[in-house]
């Protein structure tokens, strides 16, 4: 009886330590994200193979929207991107890489740009919550490739798949008469 109560003491015991560092690693998280907000990033280096990697796959050659290498290293852009990369995740990265690389002439696209900046700003509790799950996406390497393996889906594409069908269904009625 002595083991039983030592045991589910220190099971207990392990599981509140769990949840009260749970709650502090949230906590810390929280504060972290409501501090950086507007805050200049600390200076840090990027792999801009892979940050560039949604850009090349999403953008349209001799398109006047993109802006070229030379002029991207002209104006030091590289620079310019650290310097305002404040993003949780992979994808923010290659997202705002993308834009910084696009000229949009659309007004309308620019207007919801400034709606999505003023939501930010006036609304902290949602622009944290969003921050916090973008943060548990988080900046893995292999998160950087996954719009060229969107892109190349249709080389995974299973030739005769009729064949697989038609095996579920024969795995199906091998099962069925076995009970």
């Amino acid at each position: 009886m002595e083991k039983i109560t030592l045991i589910a003491g220190a099971i207990l015991a392990i599981l509140a330590g769990y949840a009260y560092n749970s709650y502090s690693n949230k906590n810390k998280i929280h504060k972290m994200l409501l501090k950086k907000f507007g805050e200049k990033p600390k200076h840090k280096e990027y792999n801009f193979d892979e940050i560039k990697i949604l850009w090349k796959e999403t953008r349209s050659e001799g398109c006047l929207g993109n802006i070229d290498d030379i002029t991207w290293n002209d104006l030091s852009m590289d620079q310019i991107f650290a310097r305002i990369n404040v993003c949780c995740s992979s994808i923010g990265e290659q997202y705002l890489y993308r834009s910084l690389r696009t000229i949009s002439y659309d007004d309308a696209k620019m207007e919801s740009l400034e709606e999505k900046i003023v939501f930010a700003i006036e609304n902290q509790d949602d622009r944290v919550d969003i921050q916090k799950k973008l943060l548990r996406i988080g900046k893995r390497t292999n998160s950087y490739y996954i719009p060229s393996f969107l892109n190349a889906l249709e080389n995974f594409k299973l030739d005769k798949i009729w064949v697989y069908y038609l095996l579920q269904i024969l795995l199906f009625l091998a099962i069925v008469p076995s009970r």
